[in-house]
C-alpha cells in the first residue's frame, strides 16, 4: 500500500473542476495496477494501522531517508526543500516548552524523530512516546529522558489526570476514530494551562462540494495511508 501511497496523495491535493479529466486518466492508470476496491473494504482498525505501516517502511524510508527515517513531511519556509526541513515540526514544538515543563507526551511517535530531537534538545523534560504494538517500537534506541509505551491513543485511559505539560502528535490524528473524544481525553491528562500541539493534513473543501469523482479520489487517498473518512475537513 505504501506504494499507492504516493500517487493517491498526489491526487488529493489537485480536486477541482478543472482537473476532472485529469483525475480520470489517472484513475484509470491506478484501477490498472491496483484493486482498489479491495483497498476500500479493508477496515480502518489500529491492527490494520500498524499493518500498513510494517509494510510501508520501504517506501517512507526511500522518501524520508535522507533525514534518519523521518516518516513525516518536511516544512519549508521558502518552499524550496531541504533535509533539515523535517525538522521544522520539533523547531515548532520547542516553543511550547517552558522552564516549568516536566512532562511531554507524543502521540503515534512512529520512528521517534521529533521525540528525539527534543529530548536532546531538553535534557531535564522528560519525553513519554506512544505508538501502537506490533511495529517493532520498544526496540528503538532511546536516552534516559524517554519513556516508550504501547498503545492506541484512541484509549489515553492509561494515563492519569494531570499527567503531561505539553502533548503532540504529528500526522497522526488522521487514524483517531473519535476526534472529539481523543481531545477530551488529552484535555483530561493535560495539566491546567498545557498545550496541545497538531500537525496534520486535511481536505481543501467539505464534502457537499466535492464530486463524485472527487469523492472517489480521496476515499482512495484516505484508504492507502489505512485512515478513517472521519472528520478531515476543518
Amino acid at each position: 500500500m505504501g506504494g499507492v501511497e504516493g500517487v493517491f496523495y498526489f491526487l488529493l491535493y489537485k480536486m477541482n473542476t478543472e482537473l476532472d479529466l485529469e483525475l480520470e486518466k489517472r484513475l484509470k492508470e491506478i484501477h490498472a495496477c491496483y484493486d482498489v476496491e479491495t483497498l476500500l473494504k479493508i477496515d480502518k482498525t489500529s491492527e490494520n494501522t500498524a499493518k500498513y505501516y510494517r509494510f510501508s517502511d520501504w517506501a517512507y524510508q526511500c522518501v524520508h531517508a535522507c533525514f534518519k527515517g523521518s516518516i513525516h513531511m518536511g516544512l519549508s519556509k521558502d518552499g524550496k526543500f531541504r533535509s533539515k526541513d523535517f525538522a521544522e515540526q520539533s523547531n515548532i514544538i520547542a516553543k511550547y516548552i517552558g522552564e516549568h515543563t516536566k512532562k511531554v507526551l507524543e502521540l503515534g511517535a512512529g520512528k521517534l524523530i521529533n521525540t528525539k530531537l527534543l529530548a536532546k534538545r531538553f535534557p531535564d523534560v522528560h519525553f513519554t512516546a506512544l505508538d501502537l504494538p506490533n511495529r517493532n517500537f520498544k526496540k528503538a534506541r532511546i536516552i534516559s529522558n524517554i519513556s516508550l509505551d504501547e498503545g492506541d491513543y484512541n484509549d489515553l485511559t492509561v494515563y492519569d489526570p494531570d499527567s503531561f505539560d505539553l502533548i503532540f502528535a504529528v500526522e497522526t490524528l488522521g487514524y483517531g476514530t473519535s476526534k472529539e473524544h481523543i481531545f477530551q481525553e488529552v484535555e483530561r491528562i493535560l495539566k491546567p494551562g498545557g498545550y496541545f500541539v497538531i500537525f496534520d493534513g486535511y481536505e481543501a473543501q467539505p464534502e457537499k462540494n466535492m464530486t463524485k469523482q472527487q469523492i472517489y479520489v480521496s476515499e482512495l487517498t484516505l484508504a492507502g495511508m489505512q485512515i478513517s473518512r472521519e472528520d478531515h475537513y476543518i
